[in-house]
């Protein structure tokens, strides 16, 4: 596998491209999973020497690397939904865990969304330490599921949901990082309880809603916390209608210009995805910038693909 990815990073090169690596995208091996994963005791160890062993393959080629993506995604679902999934989840792990002949399963999906917070942080930590003792020069950051939490109405508890979700990741990326992954795709909005609806007039997108500030709000509230360089590592926009996806990301992208004037430090933007991929359990999900045949396969761009490869040319932020 480490010959195979090898290949990829210089199919990269070859075609003009510089390899963003992520070493951990949520999947685990069967064996880690089935023996605690991050919770086991030596878990975040286990996963550094993972990070050891592909940076010596690897890291020569990459451009900048990720730890982890997204780690706090447990909590940010057991807060959006109430806890309301615990019991499907728990029925999840069993199953899988009886199918392993193990008393447990534990991957980003089934993991304690507070018990395997400071875990998941130590992995981050010694993953970073090993891949920089690999390649010291190598840009190496964490990538974190940003959401503008916006209050609604008295005593909103938006910010006390931010502190819970983000506190310690971004005291984490502060001290281990040499940059910040920001991910964001919407906001959320919560009153005195928990989660709400949009106020009256928000445009929504599926279940989302259609915001053009998100993201710079983001970058703001991770920069400020952490005093890294901020690299957007996911954006983008889940909708079968292109046109609709164009004056997202056109309004999204001109609006980048001004957290530059405030002299925050942006290293690039990553859109995601490049393709209609398989996503949460399906096809469904369309963020693609081109789509994708499923008998065979044939990739075809859509004008969203270029005209952000145009944006990119013309530098127009």
């Amino acid at each position: 596998m480490l010959d195979y990815y090898k290949r990829v990073v210089e199919y990269c090169h070859n075609a003009g491209i510089r390899p963003c690596v992520s070493f951990n995208h949520y999947v685990n091996p069967a064996w880690f999973a089935a023996s605690g994963g991050f919770m086991r005791p030596d878990g975040p160890q286990i996963f550094a020497r993972y990070c050891e062993i592909a940076a010596k393959h690897l890291a020569d080629g990459m451009h900048m690397a990720f730890t982890l993506n997204e780690p706090q995604a447990p909590i940010i679902i057991d807060i959006m939904t109430k806890g309301a999934d615990r019991a499907k989840l728990a029925s999840m792990e069993r199953a899988a865990a009886e199918v392993c002949g193990s008393d447990r399963f534990v991957t980003w999906k089934t993991i304690d969304p507070v018990a395997g917070v400071q875990p998941t942080i130590r992995a981050h930590k010694l993953g970073y330490a090993a891949i920089k003792s690999v390649r010291s020069s190598l840009p190496v950051g964490v990538c974190l599921a940003t959401i503008d939490y916006r209050g609604i109405g008295e005593n909103s508890i938006a910010s006390e949901v931010r502190e819970r979700i983000d506190g310690p990741w971004m005291a984490a990326a502060k001290q281990a990082g040499d940059f910040v992954g920001v991910q964001n795709y919407w906001p959320l909005y919560l009153d005195n309880k928990g989660p709400t609806t949009a106020p009256e007039g928000t445009v929504i997108n599926g279940v989302f809603p259609f915001d053009f500030d998100s993201l710079n709000n983001c970058i703001r509230e991770t920069h400020r916390a952490t005093g890294k360089p901020i690299l957007i590592t996911e954006n983008g926009l889940d909708s079968p209608d292109d046109g609709r996806r164009i004056l997202y990301m056109t309004n999204v992208l001109n609006r980048l210009g001004n957290v530059l004037d405030e002299g925050i430090p942006l290293l690039g933007y990553l859109h995601w995805s490049l393709i209609d991929n398989y996503e949460w359990g399906s096809f469904q999900a369309k963020f693609g910038l081109a789509e994708v045949n499923r008998t065979t396969f044939k990739r075809t761009p859509k004008p969203s693909g270029w005209m952000l490869g145009e944006f990119a040319r013309r530098g127009l932020i």
